[in-house]
């Protein structure tokens, strides 16, 4: 899937931007605010926000939903298990992005996007 058009990108804080890159494309894990948006844990993701990630806290979270791979976000097992697949994913061993994000150059493959 490409990046969704109608996907507001720009609601997104930019100093999230390099830690979804990395978590997403390179396996890396993020910050605490991130790792508890992937994780489902709202109370931690409330308590490690600062003030532009706590208003774009909805966003984030569409954003993963609609735009990330399915199997790298919904509870510490599948960020766990999607951390670990670092130095063992065939797409990353290519040098294939999962996730073209608008904000960061490169070609996704198709067949890691969400549905």
């Amino acid at each position: 899937m490409e990046h969704n058009e109608k996907f507001e990108y720009s609601r997104i804080p930019r100093h999230l931007h390099n830690g979804i890159d990395r978590y997403v494309n390179q396996h890396i894990p993020p910050g605490r605010f991130l790792r508890s948006v992937i994780t489902n844990d709202l109370a931690a993701a409330i308590l490690h926000a600062d003030p532009d990630s706590l208003a774009a806290l909805p966003m984030v979270t569409l954003w993963f939903y609609n735009c990330a791979p399915v199997s790298c976000y919904g509870s510490q097992q599948l960020m766990d298990s999607w951390a670990g697949e670092k130095n063992r994913c065939d797409e990353c061993k290519r040098g294939r992005r999962h996730v073209d994000l608008p904000w960061a150059g490169g070609d996704a493959n198709p067949d890691h996007q969400a549905v």
